[in-house]
């Protein structure tokens, strides 16, 4: 049997107050021995520190970042915010983005949601245009590799039409070397 780790989140705003343990859950009809005795790990989103949630930089301390703070809090803790995510995959930065928008549908304040967008399409926008780069980059350097294997066999004797066959460049670009 695989093992099973239970996990209680509360994202309440009040104090949690119920059981933790399993066991406090069943009624005792039956002897206590075939009760099953075990407690859950508790994750208590309002008992986390904002320092703490600082510190860890994922979606997840995000999402409680958010939840910890009062709406007109946000305004000011926006920045903080999209350092929490900013080194996630821009797959996880648009499900955050869907989940943040779900959560001010019910806001009024329309700033909220505007302003962490805003700063969540910069931050989109760097980590495609250093995509974009690394990726030019790898083009470049896989060209240059080519052309050097390229000359490397024009020097061991083999034809143009055969160069050409097995680095796919040009007839052309071949003779330039």
């Amino acid at each position: 049997v695989p093992a099973a780790f239970p996990v209680m989140l509360y994202n309440g705003r009040d104090k949690w107050t119920a059981c933790t343990k399993i066991q406090d859950l069943i009624r005792s009809s039956i002897p206590d021995k075939y009760i099953p005795h075990f407690s859950y790990y508790t994750i208590i989103e309002n008992e986390i520190p904002k320092e703490v949630l600082s510190k860890i930089e994922n979606t997840v301390s995000a999402i409680f970042y958010i939840e910890n703070s009062r709406p007109e809090d946000l305004k000011k803790e926006c920045h903080k915010i999209i350092k929490l995510i900013e080194k996630e995959d821009p797959e996880i930065i648009q499900l955050f983005r869907r989940w943040l928008n779900n959560l001010f549908q019910t806001s009024k304040e329309e700033w909220e949601k505007d302003n962490i967008n805003e700063h969540i399409d910069d931050l989109m926008e760097v980590k495609e245009m250093f995509e974009t780069a690394l990726k030019e980059r790898d083009k470049k350097i896989l060209e240059q590799g080519t052309l050097k294997l390229a000359k490397k066999i024009k020097d061991l004797g083999y034809s143009v039409e055969e160069i050409a066959k097995i680095t796919e460049l040009s007839v052309q670009e071949i003779n330039a070397l």
